[in-house]
């Protein structure tokens, strides 16, 4: 029980993780791209969602194991 505990409180802190790196790049990306509404939303959305899904993978990842 703590064992499975322990690895939820790891995935978690590993996704939160992800996540702010994810967002910090997408907004270092963003700040260089010319000031085309749509690219910059194009590469929020892309990032965001590639974010989620290497989420994903890791979660399946440690489901698996």
């Amino acid at each position: 029980m703590l064992t499975a505990m322990a690895a939820s409180a790891i995935m978690v802190y590993i996704t939160i993780f992800v996540h702010y790196e994810t967002l910090t790049l997408v907004s270092v990306i963003n700040d260089a791209l010319p000031k085309n509404r749509h690219l910059r939303l194009f590469c929020i959305i892309t990032g965001v969602f590639l974010a989620h899904t290497l989420e994903v993978w890791l979660y399946a990842i440690a489901y698996y194991v």
